[in-house]
């Protein structure tokens, strides 16, 4: 019962086969190298199938490069061919005050144009008020039938014109 087995920490198994291919594919690999690889590789299957693994990621990165590069030049062309967002925030907010501007200019109209309608009604209101003042002792000439002397008291006048007789 002296000798217990353990098995290899799998994450470990990963890092070691991760530096391995590192160095086994770099330009400066010596015969000591290639010798100290083939027996870590005969240690533990483990071993062997970790590197399997970390080769056969790396062969799908690499068939993977051209769609990468081309996935990552349109992203740069649409980036370049967009408009900055800052241009893209002032032209909106220069919408948003153009049309801000305009329900102002027509809610503004609409206040001026009650505004005259009330100033007119009262004017007229005055203006009728003194007309039917002034007719008290006032000679009104009727438009080719003479005219007419209104008597003291309240005298009413109508838009329409009747031959008054003498």
């Amino acid at each position: 019962m002296g000798d217990v087995h353990r098995l290899p920490n799998s994450d470990d198994t990963e890092r070691e086969a991760s530096a391995w291919f590192a160095r086994m594919n770099a330009d400066d690999v010596t015969a000591d190298d290639r010798t100290r690889f083939e027996a870590w590789l005969r240690t533990q299957s483990c071993n062997a199938k970790a590197y399997t693994e970390v080769s056969a990621t790396w062969q799908e990165l690499v068939k993977s490069g051209p769609l990468v590069r081309a996935v990552y030049f349109g992203q740069v062309m649409n980036a370049a061919l967009a408009p900055p967002a800052s241009r893209r925030r002032w032209a909106a907010a220069a919408v948003a005050a153009g049309i801000g501007a305009i329900v102002l200019g027509a809610v503004w109209n609409l206040y001026k144009q009650k505004e005259e309608t009330r100033f007119q009604r009262r004017s007229v209101s005055r203006s009728r008020w003194h007309c039917l003042t002034a007719l008290r002792s006032t000679s009104i000439p009727t438009a080719g039938y003479g005219s007419t002397t209104a008597s003291a008291g309240v005298s009413f006048v109508s838009n329409a014109a009747r031959p008054i007789s003498k």
